[in-house]
């Protein structure tokens, strides 16, 4: 039964390319609609556009015990990759506008 509990948190763990193309062009602000839906087809794609919907908030960093919490981690591992997707995807003068957002769903 331990096997089987494994394969399914497996299936739910989202394969992530660091590299991955998500969006034909950069975000500038008469694009905003086409961009956006570009955008967000790839992070339902990759089974993380709930970070960005508001859907899915950050666990805790720590547990009771004090150790780091793992669900946390994997938020973090998740949101960071999203984090740079959109960094990578908006125009220069755009991003100093976001500067100093810590999470994606804050851009």
């Amino acid at each position: 039964m331990s096997s089987n509990s494994n394969d399914n948190t497996q299936l739910l763990q989202p394969i992530i390319q660091a590299n991955a193309q998500p969006i034909s062009q950069k975000w500038v602000s008469p694009n905003y609609l086409p961009w956006s839906i570009q955008f967000m087809i790839f992070l339902k794609l990759h089974d993380l556009a709930n970070l960005v919907d508001g859907d899915v908030s950050p666990s805790s960093n720590t547990l009771s015990n004090g150790t780091t919490n793992p669900a946390y981690t994997v938020w973090l591992k998740k949101d960071t990759y999203v984090l740079s997707w959109l960094l990578a995807f908006i125009t220069e003068k755009l991003v100093s506008t976001v500067y100093g957002m810590k999470t994606s769903i804050q851009v």
